[in-house]
């Protein structure tokens, strides 16, 4: 029996430890933060930090996994560095599950085994999702496709990331409902997924999704972007339909929007953005709402265009 967790437990884990203990100490965390995010000793920390960052990199690139995929879930990893261990290993598993789905390890894996040659069993993991979840998935797959052909979508970014979340029709659950896990993070100019889409891959999303639904069954898709003059600027030039949250303190949580969200709607349940302010630690974010993916991800891209044009004559303006 030879799983390919061996290589997880041998070879994955270890050196992505290493390149996250070298960002994690390049953002000024302590080593002894660093020791319990990655749940080693300080003295592991200190062994890493010793060993030059390209080597991790090189490492992990020869199982066969492409950079901008270890990339973008190493920025998701540093930010769910902040949320506790639970999100960071839903990020960090279902990351690995989507390089064995994707056959990246298939070719490593086999030099080690030439007796696998013919295995396929990684490949076929989401066999047996029903033909309406796949319908989902493969919209959220387009509709990620489609944020790679508009890199200008990247300056709506928040500093948390860009999730897009869509329902089943008759979704009544979290695992209705499919999404991301470890978000869409920015790679410089481009965004790029952590992993592939999957049902239950954002609670904080499908529970927004969820309170939409219960007011308006014609949206089943939301996007989070970021908020600033400029976004607001921008649904109005577009003759958006948008609300505010009116929050009652500044020490709130994500379920407190959740609850925000929901007392807009049950004054305007035909408001297709709403904007929360955020509060003490939690960013303000704009939630753009659609029929499926691919119709958030089309507004998003009208968006993005209009704050663009807003922001560079202000960034010409502080250049002179």
């Amino acid at each position: 029996m030879r799983p390919p967790e061996e290589i997880f437990w041998k070879e994955f884990l270890p050196n992505l430890r290493g390149i996250l203990a070298h960002v994690l100490r390049s953002r000024k965390y302590s080593q002894p933060r660093i020791a319990s995010f990655l749940n080693v000793t300080q003295a592991a920390v200190s062994n890493y930090l010793s060993t030059d960052q390209e080597q991790y990199r090189t490492r992990l690139e020869s199982l066969g996994i492409p950079w901008a995929d270890l990339a973008a879930l190493i920025d998701s990893l540093v930010i769910d560095a902040a949320a506790g261990p639970i999100k960071s290993m839903h990020t960090l598993m279902t990351a690995w599950r989507n390089y064995l789905s994707k056959g990246y390890l298939c070719e490593y894996h086999r030099r080690l085994y030439p007796e696998l040659g013919e295995c396929q069993i990684c490949l076929l993991m989401e066999a047996a999702l029903t033909p309406e979840r796949l319908n989902v998935l493969r919209r959220l797959e387009e509709a990620l496709d489609m944020l790679e052909d508009y890199p200008i979508v990247a300056y709506l970014s928040p500093e948390v990331s860009i999730n897009i979340a869509e329902a089943l029709p008759d979704a009544d659950s979290i695992e209705d409902i499919a999404a991301f896990p470890g978000r869409i993070v920015r790679i410089k100019s481009t965004l790029r997924a952590v992993s592939k889409p999957t049902f239950g891959g954002s609670h904080h999303l499908a529970s927004i999704l969820l309170v939409v639904m219960r007011y308006n069954r014609n949206f089943r898709s939301v996007m989070n972007i970021k908020h600033d003059e400029s976004l607001e600027e921008s649904l109005r030039i577009l003759d958006m339909r948008y609300a505010e949250t009116k929050p009652q303190s500044l020490t709130r949580s994500e379920k407190d929007v959740v609850s925000a969200v929901e007392e807009v709607l049950m004054k305007d349940s035909g408001v297709e953005v709403v904007i929360d302010h955020g509060g003490i630690g939690l960013e303000p974010a704009t939630y753009v709402f659609g029929a499926n993916a691919i119709d958030v991800v089309k507004k998003v891209v009208k968006i993005a265009r209009i704050y663009v044009g807003l922001k560079q004559p202000l960034e010409n303006a502080k250049n002179k």
